[in-house]
Order: structure tokens, then C-alpha cells, then sequence
């Protein structure tokens, strides 16, 4: 008797346990991207602060020499002086490495509305990297691509080694494999002149065009 009840209730039980399960899921995926959007804003909250900081910091630092003694030495004597005092109080963030860092963050990118609204989504990181760049142009072009692609800290240091700039981007559209140049490439003579790039027969384009796919797919599964 309790067997043929059990069997009974079996399907409406199956029943309302599918709908409880299909009811919980749907509630798990909201309350993840509730939380998952929450994070990302309080991380672009605090990473907007901490860029701001640092590039305060280094405009002060230019002012003072701009205002004081032009001297190299003096640039660093006050550089030395500032990170004895910040370093007990803050941390090493503002040892005198970074408080250089934070003075050439100003000289290269002078704009702060810009870095806020158009590279939001660098970190302090990506920044660090690019200040290692010697080339203006070169440090632009990863840096807009960094931006716009949302390359990671780890891709953007991978494709600086390697040199990305220097050879040629490729994308894929709806028409097929399109060549993309960066934006260099609307002085012909600076990309001939400074990066020695060439215009490739059918064949060596046919042959890049398949090693940059197996790059770029190398890249989004790490």
C-alpha cells in the first residue's frame, strides 16, 4: 500500500521539484549578475580613485619642479625627500620608483576627463606597463587597443613583448579576413620610415593572415 501511494505521488512530486529547480536557477543567475555588476562597479570605483590619486600626485610633483629648481637634482632630492615621509605613513605604493611613475603618468597622459572616460577600464597595472614604452605612438596605439579589446594586464605585457604593433592586425568580418592597419596608417610615411612594415604578396598575406588566427585563438583560451 505505502509502495503504490509513493509511486502515485512520484510524478507530481518530479513535477514540482523540476519547477523548483528551474525557479532556483533563475533566481541564482539573477543574484549573481546583481552581485557580479555590484563588484565591477565598486572595482571601477576604486581603480578610477587610485588612477586619479596617482596621477595627481604626479601632476604635483611637476608643478614643484616646474616651480622650483629646474635641476635634475633637485627633481630628485624632493622625489627622495617625499618618499621618506609617505612610505611610514601609506606603504611602499609611494617609494620613490612609483613616485617617478606617477610624475611620467602626468607628462604622458596629461588629459585626466580622458583617461576617465575613455580608459576606465585600465588598471594602475596597464598603465605601468605602458609607461615603459619609449615610443609615443606605440604607447597609444596598446593603449587604446587595451581599452577597447579589454585586454587583460597579462595580454597586454604578452602582446607588448612580442611586439604586436609591429606587424600587422588582422580581424575577421562578415565578408571575410579584413587587413586592419592601427592608426598609424594614415601616415604611410611614419609606417614605412619607423616600423619597416611592407605590403606582402597575396601568398605571405594568405600565410599571416592564418598564423595571427592561430594567435589570437592561442590568446582568448589563456
Amino acid at each position: 500500500m505505502a509502495s503504490s501511494e509513493i509511486s502515485k505521488q512520484t510524478p507530481l512530486s518530479q513535477d514540482f521539484e523540476h519547477a523548483r529547480s528551474k525557479s532556483f536557477e533563475a533566481l541564482l543567475t539573477d543574484v549573481r549578475h546583481i552581485i557580479d555588476s555590484g563588484l565591477q562597479q565598486a572595482y571601477q570605483s576604486v581603480n578610477q580613485t587610485i588612477l586619479n590619486t596617482y596621477w595627481l600626485v604626479g601632476r604635483r610633483i611637476v608643478e614643484d619642479e616646474q616651480h622650483g629648481n629646474r635641476r635634475a637634482e633637485y627633481g630628485k632630492q624632493q622625489i627622495k625627500n617625499l618618499s621618506a615621509e609617505l612610505v611610514p605613513q601609506y606603504g611602499t605604493s609611494y617609494n620613490e620608483r612609483n613616485l617617478y611613475q606617477f610624475r611620467n603618468f602626468y607628462l604622458a597622459f596629461s588629459d585626466l576627463e580622458i583617461l576617465n572616460t575613455r580608459f576606465q577600464n585600465l588598471s594602475w597595472s596597464h598603465f605601468s606597463r605602458l609607461l615603459r614604452i619609449e615610443n609615443e605612438q606605440e604607447r597609444l596605439w596598446y593603449m587604446q587597443e587595451a581599452a577597447n579589446e579589454g585586454w587583460s594586464f597579462r595580454t597586454l605585457d604578452r602582446n607588448i613583448n612580442t611586439q604586436y604593433f609591429r606587424r600587422i592586425v588582422l580581424c575577421s568580418e562578415t565578408n571575410g579576413d579584413v587587413v586592419r592597419f592601427s592608426s598609424l596608417a594614415d601616415n604611410p610615411q611614419m609606417y614605412a620610415a619607423k616600423y619597416e612594415l611592407y605590403l606582402p604578396t597575396q601568398e605571405e598575406l594568405t600565410r599571416e593572415i592564418e598564423r595571427q588566427k592561430e594567435i589570437y585563438r592561442l590568446q582568448q583560451e589563456n
